[in-house]
This record gives structure tokens, sequence and C-alpha cells, in this order.
């Protein structure tokens, strides 16, 4: 039986930080990750959740493993996403989490699904199918887009809407939805093959509810919503916040094709240089901050945000502050295995390019690096 997500996904919010790198290989780089996080069967671990494994981290590790074109690490990783967490009797969703289970045994703690994880998922196998030349993992994305399709795409108060899993987020009158699940850039892609209306319909609404729904003096975007006929307020079992998980709607924006400004990306570039400081959560309700400050993977991409607004001096200087951050915090940094991961020469020197890595490279990639699509629509 399905567990709703809206209960067990508490833990998974915390902040996982410090995590101090001790693998032989150099920190901050590609073979470091995979030293510390991925095993040799192809399983990314969270060693601060008992050593439990995420489709999230599954996904967002293929991504990492096209980009830094290792084709191997990427087939272990599918196969083992694909032969632990695919696993659901009438769909090709994955299982959100896989661990050990009260009686020892290793296996799916929750056969519910994580809708960024599939997302992510279907868009690494399309840009590995790209890559490598590789028609099978098409057919294996258009599973997972067939699933997403019928079972996470709901039609309703007007709107076409993601939910952030098959249980526990749609009701007869309301419905829960997570703006950090509407990965833009994914939908362009998923675009080029599948049903090209249908992913601009979905990509064009996401984007108007993002725009939409920006809440507080500083009209930032919230980590959980509340849609019903009255419209969108903030879920009422969640803190009221932009944090841990709004951070990632600027990440996706910023990595789009066609970046825009959503109303909080210059308040959120005013809110840093003014108060001098990036809180790690902002209430939405009374736009107090949180005393703990942003680690260091929110600092880049809010620095990437000052560089759209075409503020230079500011992104530079905040693009340091991150490369400080986060080899403060140990080199590595985690939040729900959205994954910040600096490299040798610093943010705002690289060439090279990776993904979920606090470098200047990833939050200014354009999705058409990744395939043949470079105009504004689909």
């Amino acid at each position: 039986m399905f567990c709703c997500r809206l209960t067990v996904f508490l833990p998974m919010l915390l902040f996982l930080c410090c995590l101090r790198p001790v693998c032989a290989a150099e920190p901050g780089t590609w073979a470091g990750f995979k030293e510390e996080f991925i095993t040799a069967e192809g399983r990314v671990i969270d060693r601060h959740q008992q050593g439990i494994s995420h489709s999230e981290g599954q996904g967002y590790s293929m991504l990492l493993a096209v980009a830094f074109d290792d084709r191997k690490t990427f087939s272990l990783l599918w196969q083992w996403t694909k032969g632990h967490l695919q696993v659901r009797k009438t769909d090709a969703l994955s299982a959100w989490s896989w661990g050990k289970l009260p009686n020892g045994a290793m296996a799916p703690i929750d056969f519910n699904n994580a809708s960024d994880g599939d997302i992510c998922i279907a868009w690494a196998l399309l840009l590995a199918r790209e890559k490598w030349n590789l028609p099978t993992l098409q057919d294996e994305a258009s599973r997972i887009l067939s699933s997403i399709r019928s079972y996470l795409l709901l039609e309703k108060f007007g709107k076409t809407l993601l939910l952030p899993g098959y249980y526990g987020f749609a009701h007869t009158d309301t419905v829960t939805v997570n703006p950090s699940y509407l990965v833009l850039p994914a939908f362009k892609v998923f675009g080029r093959y599948g049903d090209r209306v249908l992913w601009q319909r979905v990509y064009d609404e996401s984007l108007s509810l993002l725009k939409e729904t920006s809440f507080g003096s500083w009209q930032l975007p919230a980590d959980w919503l509340f849609l019903s006929e009255d419209g969108v307020t903030l879920l009422a079992e969640k803190p009221p916040l932009f944090g841990y998980e709004a951070i990632r709607v600027f990440l996706w924006t910023c990595w789009d094709d066609f970046p825009v400004s959503l109303p909080g990306t210059k308040m959120l570039v005013d809110l840093i240089e003014s108060s001098g400081r990036f809180p790690v959560t902002v209430d939405l309700n009374t736009d107090s901050f949180s005393e703990q400050d942003a680690p260091g993977g929110f600092v880049a991409i809010a620095a990437n945000c000052a560089r759209q607004l075409d503020r230079k001096k500011l992104a530079k200087t905040l693009w340091l502050q991150a490369e400080q951050k986060i080899q403060q915090e140990g080199g590595i940094i985690i939040h729900r295995f959205s994954i910040f991961w600096p490299v040798p020469g610093g943010f705002h020197e690289l060439s090279e390019w990776n993904l979920f890595c606090n470098c200047r490279t990833l939050l200014e990639l354009p999705a058409s690096r990744y395939g043949n699509g470079s105009d504004p629509t689909l």
C-alpha cells in the first residue's frame, strides 16, 4: 500500500550539510563524487539517511554521468534504478526510496514515487540517447513519460498540474503542488521525443504557475502550494517557507534555454544585497528570515540570478562567497541529493560543465547544449 509522501517526505526535507569527503579521489571531481556516493552496482547512497537511496539521487547522478561522458557509470546507475526502483506493477514510475526494512531486507521502503525523480531519470535517458546514439534509451524514457502523462499530469481548476507523486496529493476539491518539481528544461527535451503540444502546454502552464505564485514582500516561490477553486495558497500542513525546496525553482529557470526572471529573481538578489546575507529560509507570511545562513549551493544559484540581471559585480562577489562557503562546509553539501559540488579552479573560472554542481558552467548552461534544440519553443 502506498504511503502518503506528504508525511513520509518530512525527513528528507532536512538539509544535509558539512559532509566531509573521505574518498581517495580528489574531492570536487566526478571521480571523487563517484567514489563517495555511488556503489559498484550503481546505487547512489544518502549517507545521512541511514544509507537509503532515492529516485532523485539516481536521476541526478544519471544526469551527471551524461555530463561527464561516463557511459559506464550511466549504465550502472540506470540498471540499478531499473532493477530496484522501477518495480511498480502498473506503471514505469520509480519507488522513491529504497533501503533497509525493519526485517533487515534491502528493498523499496515506499513504493510511492517522487515526480522530480522520474522526470530527471527520463530526462537523463533522453540526453544519453542523444549523446551516445542509443535508441533503446528513448524507448525506456518513453515508458516513463507515458506513466507521467497518465498518472502525474492532472487537468484541474483550468490548469495542467504536475502532481508531486502518484498518491496523496490530489483530492476532490484540492491539489498539493511542489513548485520545485516543475523541471522546465526537461519538459522541452520531452517535447522533442513525445507529444510536442502536450509538453509545450506543461511547460507554459508550469511557467505561468511559477509567475503567479509568489508570496511575501520579497515575492518568493513557496516550498509547497495548495490549489483549490478559490485559488492558490500556502500549504497549511507545511511551514510557509521559501527554502530547501523552492530554491530549485531558480535553478530550473536559470537553466532554461531562454531564462526568464520570475518576480522573485530580482527580489531575491535585492534581499541578499540589502541585508548582506542569504537566509536559508524566508517565512512567506511574516517576511522574517531564519538565523541560519544559506549554504554555498544556494549562494551559487543566487550568483547566477544576479548574472542574469546583469549585476555582474554582485554576481562575482556571490560566486566567490559560494566557493568559500563550500570549502568551509567540507567540500560537499547535499540537499535531498540536489548535489552542489565544487571543482578545482573555482566556480568563476570553469570551462568544463557538469550538473547539480555549484559551478558557473552548470548554472549558465542552456538546455539546448544537451540536445539539438535551440529555439524558444519545443
